[in-house]
């Protein structure tokens, strides 16, 4: 039978986070209380009112549910519907008052027959 010798052990990684710390020019404890203040902030970003309007943004971009339900739709469409109704109607108010004045200037301007 034939033996192999047993290859050695490859050589143990160095510790990571040892590494961060001794390569840092201030104190381990400082290092620990920015990635905490850093880990807060980017957890308010994320999950507060910034991430929730990031994430609607998203939402719209990609195609995702809309943010109005069809009942809302619908009503929203009702009430377009009825400012179009009232904007006609100030419209033809428009029309009427401007062929008001306009006859009022024509009977300014022309002469009056019992005047001269």
């Amino acid at each position: 039978m034939l033996q192999v010798p047993v290859p050695p052990l490859p050589p143990v990684p160095p510790d990571i986070p040892e590494i961060i710390v001794s390569s840092m020019p201030f104190p381990p404890g400082v290092a620990y209380a920015i990635v905490g203040a850093s880990m807060l902030v980017i957890g308010f970003i994320v999950l507060g009112p910034i991430g929730r309007a990031i994430g609607a943004g998203l939402q719209r971009l990609f195609g995702g549910q809309h943010a109005a339900g069809a009942g809302e739709i619908e009503e929203l469409r009702r009430e377009v519907a009825a400012l179009h109704g009232r904007l006609r109607e100030l419209e033809e108010r428009q029309d009427f008052s401007e062929r008001i004045l306009a006859q009022a200037r024509e009977q300014m301007l022309l002469p009056r027959q019992g005047r001269e």
